[in-house]
């Protein structure tokens, strides 16, 4: 079984939106990780699959499952 993942970086100074890639069907991503929560016990999904507002200076690791 294989899990993807994916880092998003917004070095800039303002938050800027990020289209997140199409996963298989049945899998969702979920954010397991962020400047501002740290780690995540257990990985968050996310309501929107397609797109991601990420924070000023903000790092963001999502996984599909």
């Amino acid at each position: 079984r294989r899990q993807r993942q994916m880092c998003i970086r917004d070095r800039h100074w303002l938050a800027h939106t990020f289209a997140l890639p199409a996963l298989p069907k049945g899998k969702s991503w979920y954010r397991a990780a962020s400047t501002d929560e740290g780690v995540l016990r257990e990985p968050a999904p996310m309501k929107e699959q397609k797109a991601l507002e990420v924070d000023a200076r903000t790092i963001v690791v999502l996984v599909g499952k």
